[in-house]
């Protein structure tokens, strides 16, 4: 799951709606759930976007990583949202 964070509303969610397209680009269609508005959308004055990205079982995670991280970098060469707080969450 890739979480973004910003204390504009308007500029996380197109920072979302952003790298949820640049991640389509690279990954399979039915891999990437979102982007949507987290469960609790704002906290310590921070509004939340969460994409969620399900990778298949079995499958060869060295390629999907780096893919991730070409996303996550052409994400970080846009001048508008380098601030726009990023984190990632890894569970198997």
């Amino acid at each position: 799951m890739i979480e973004l964070k910003h204390r504009r509303d308007e500029k996380v969610d197109r920072a979302s709606q952003f790298l949820g397209s640049v991640l389509r680009k690279y990954l399979p269609e039915d891999c990437i759930l979102g982007p949507e508005r987290a469960q609790i959308a704002r906290l310590n004055n921070l509004y939340q976007f969460q994409v969620l990205l399900k990778l298949p079982r079995g499958k060869n995670y060295e390629k999907f990583k780096s893919l991730v991280l070409l996303s996550l970098k052409e994400f970080d060469e846009i001048t508008a949202y380098q601030s726009i707080k990023k984190d990632v969450f890894v569970d198997f």
